[in-house]
């Protein structure tokens, strides 16, 4: 039995010349050792493997599923409008009621490469990185260091733009594809098979830092093997990590394993596992993906004469329960989508868990949040008052999907209710507060020209004039640490409203939650607060 691979499916080696534009025989990769067939596969007959009607007589592999499920990105060698049949690109299809919606492919901004593929988006779908071989146009900046090399690019318009190869901390003068990226898109998985390694094509991880990605490190022996180790993916809870080895036995060439017990620098993976069948078989079986709060799994195989997508149900290696937030940004004057910028902030820790963006013709944005931490969204935009939500998720919170849009205020005449925290009946800030207080300095800085009034109002409870009070009080607070940090005291005002201007109903403890709020509101020409509208 042979059979074939393709660039980016497979490093390349040295073969018969008839054999280099397309594929390399498996016989030339495969070592000694893969022959053997492991003793203790399991079997897991609950397990139903449907293959996927959108596939076509070719290759589709490398599946990357967003939006809870609703979005399917591949690999496929099928005729495109940017190329004949063989050279691979990245489609799409949508999850309809019926089933997966007929493909598309990505626009004519990836069509400069021979080959294109293996996708690694982050989960809002606004940031890519990719795998091209022999990109043929464009800058010399584009321009590989080896065979195969990693790009990043980003969704403007609709479009994939501002395409960059991902350079010498990443890129070898040899193979490197199939990448896969964390939730948070701050850690890279990918194979390689420069030298060096451990065995024939190794997995290496790089680290997102403000001054770029890391030079890239190899797993080391707990996952790579003398053989070929490949097609990693990072479960949606980052605490699982799939790849396809011929290195250590299995139902057949590549099958699947699961590592686990990951650190946060992307190493310390062990207790690998065989997925076992039927999703492993006496063919070759890559790229295992999970779907988060969903029992739905989907891997590649060629068992069907070609690389195929198929459904695996119920996934036997299900990520732990996620949080998704999902909505639109919009403008709260003309109710117009915005193009903002999405973080993700753990409260308990001031840290900026992950960076996102909203699509920038829709305003939709998409954030999953971990079990057992305390976070706050925040949207921001450059003609805007910024805006955070706060998302408590209990340690055993069930996964749910949270629908929830974010409305922002024009700066001019605009107003925000900033995420600040007190404990009961006092006014000193708790430290969870920072975040959206620094969020706060750096507006006013940005925009020295605006003054702003600090608002500070309470719920219903207590008499009007202790409320009065202790809510003058919070917003003196709130200036104080604005002052602390640079802003004059001359363009802040800090007033207390008590319960006199309550956004919600203090019958129930929502409501007066609710009201228990500080706000900020630009100040207008005359120095008076702007209208209030929330």
């Amino acid at each position: 039995m042979v059979h074939m691979r393709n660039r980016l499916t497979m490093p390349q080696r040295p073969v018969p010349v008839q054999l280099m534009i397309l594929a390399t025989l498996v016989a030339a990769l495969v070592s000694p050792a893969v022959a053997q067939r492991g003793p203790d596969i399991p079997s897991r007959p609950e397990i139903q493997v449907t293959a996927l009607d959108i596939n076509e007589a070719a290759d589709d592999f490398a599946p990357v599923v967003l939006r809870g499920g609703d979005l399917l990105l591949f690999t496929s060698s099928r005729p495109s409008p940017f190329s004949g049949s063989g050279s691979q690109r990245i489609w799409s299809s949508t999850h309809t009621p019926s089933g997966w919606s007929t493909p598309w492919t990505t626009g004519e901004a990836l069509a400069n490469a021979r080959h294109v593929g293996g996708a690694a988006l982050t989960p809002d779908g606004n940031f890519m990185i990719f795998a091209a071989y022999d990109w043929e146009g464009g800058p010399e900046s584009l321009e590989g260091f080896g065979r195969t090399d990693l790009y990043s690019a980003i969704r403007v318009g609709g479009e994939w733009a501002n395409i960059t190869n991902l350079g010498p901390a990443l890129n070898s003068d040899a193979w490197d594809s199939q990448p896969t990226l964390s939730a948070d898109g701050r850690t890279l998985y990918f194979s390689s098979d420069r030298e060096g390694g451990l065995g024939l094509a190794d997995i290496y991880v790089s680290k997102l830092t403000p001054s770029g990605w890391t030079p890239a490190v190899n797993l080391g022996p707990a996952i790579n093997t003398p053989a070929d180790d490949m097609s990693p993916t990072i479960a949606p809870d980052d605490k699982s990590l799939f790849f396809a080895t011929n290195g250590r036995g299995g139902a057949g060439g590549f099958d699947l394993f699961i590592a686990t017990g990951g650190e946060a620098s992307g190493l310390g993976w062990g207790g690998v596992e065989n997925l076992g069948t039927p999703i492993n078989s006496a063919y070759d079986e890559y790229f295992f993906v999970s779907i988060p709060n969903s029992r739905n799994s989907y891997f590649c195989s060629d068992r069907g004469g070609f690389q195929d997508i198929y459904l695996a149900y119920p996934n036997p290696f299900p990520p732990d329960a996620l949080v998704t937030v999902s909505g639109n940004v919009i403008d709260a004057t003309t109710r117009m989508p915005i193009a903002a910028a999405i973080s993700v902030t753990d409260l308990t820790t001031g840290e900026i868990v992950a960076d996102y963006r909203t699509d920038d013709r829709t305003g939709t944005y998409f954030v999953m949040l971990a079990r057992g931490r305390r976070y706050s969204i925040t949207a921001e935009s450059p003609r805007h008052v910024f805006y955070s939500n706060e998302y408590t998720i209990p340690a055993n919170a069930e996964g749910k999907d949270l629908k929830k849009d974010i409305v922002l205020y024009p700066a001019a005449g605009g107003q925000t209710r900033l995420l600040v925290f007190f404990d009961f009946d006092k006014s000193e800030l708790q430290k969870e507060s920072v975040p959206d207080l620094r969020r706060a300095v750096q507006f006013l800085k940005s925009n020295p020209e605006l003054n702003v009034e600090i608002g500070g109002h309470t719920d219903s409870l207590g008499t009007d004039a202790y409320n009065l009070q202790l809510s003058q009080q919070r917003a003196e607070s709130v200036m104080r640490f604005l002052s602390s940090a640079g802003i004059g005291r001359e363009r802040m005002k800090a007033r207390g409203y008590g319960e006199a201007q309550p956004v919600a109903d203090n019958a129930s403890e929502e409501g007066q939650a609710n009201n228990r709020r500080v706000e900020m509101r630009v100040m207008g020409p005359t120095s008076e607060p702007a209208q209030k509208r929330r």
